[in-house]
């Protein structure tokens, strides 16, 4: 039987934090998850392979030192969902660059990936994902929402009532544009502090989404993100795979 995670090294994630991107309107969760996972220079350390999941190889979308001094073979090539870590801040990122397949299947990945959490104890899962924006009725409001479980509401009491996003009404049956984020969330219930963290967004160039949806996660997440002024900010890494974001440039010969 094929093992779903393949693991380059032993891990140990016990009190960690672990984000997981649904793929969603504009793909900003995975754009903010590319984010982290350069700026904190985050370490490969699994990659995930189910039914569930669409295959896909590519060349490495980031070049920091921890991923390209790698040992491991896999350290070279992109494959359609890998874990990184970074130890230092207690941080998990799963990294998902295609879609999942609906039906049984994806809920047997649910499962399975509860479980690995679970029995790694995890201190929270935290899921990102989009909304369509038109779907945003109460304008002038902020455009960030949250929806999280009993056990992140008291554990994250502080840091979901600042003020810069807005408990999601649990009535609403779905986030439009937000892929499996809902669903994942629900097969969680209670079994892990969790959350879905998601921003009203449109399809386009979706980098300043990103951006700030790594702001707003950065204060959720206790402030990973070291300070690089007086007033507060920080300074985004972006990977290089984002150099081929829009393709090669046009040709000369089309003038």
């Amino acid at each position: 039987m094929q093992k779903t995670f393949v693991f380059d090294e032993k891990i140990n994630l016990n009190g960690y934090s672990v984000v997981f991107p649904s793929v969603c309107v504009g793909n900003v969760a995975q754009l903010a998850v590319d984010f982290l996972i350069s700026t904190l220079e985050m370490k490969k350390v699994a990659t995930v392979w189910h039914t569930a999941i669409i295959p896909i190889l590519g060349p490495r979308a980031f070049d920091h030192k921890t991923v390209s001094d790698a040992s491991s073979p896999s350290a070279n090539i992109t494959t359609a969902c890998e874990l990184f870590v970074s130890e230092a801040k207690r941080l998990a990122c799963f990294q998902l660059r295609s879609p999942l397949v609906a039906g049984k299947c994806l809920t047997a990945f649910f499962g399975e990936l509860i479980e690995l959490l679970k029995d790694q104890q995890v201190q929270q899962i935290v899921i990102l994902t989009g909304m369509f924006s038109h779907e945003q009725h109460a304008i002038g409001t902020t455009k960030f929402m949250y929806l999280a479980n009993n056990q992140c509401q008291k554990e994250c009491k502080a840091q979901l009532e600042n003020g810069s996003w807005i408990k999601w009404d649990e009535n609403n049956k779905i986030i439009h544009g937000g892929g499996f984020a809902l669903k994942l969330y629900k097969q969680i219930g209670e079994s892990v502090s969790s959350c879905i963290f998601f921003k009203y967004t449109a399809e386009g160039d979706n980098r300043n989404d990103a951006a700030e949806m790594v702001y707003h996660l950065n204060s959720l997440l206790g402030g990973i993100l070291a300070q690089s002024s007086d007033q507060g900010g920080f300074k985004l890494v972006s990977p290089c795979s984002w150099n081929a974001m829009f393709g090669n440039d046009p040709t000369e010969q089309l003038y």
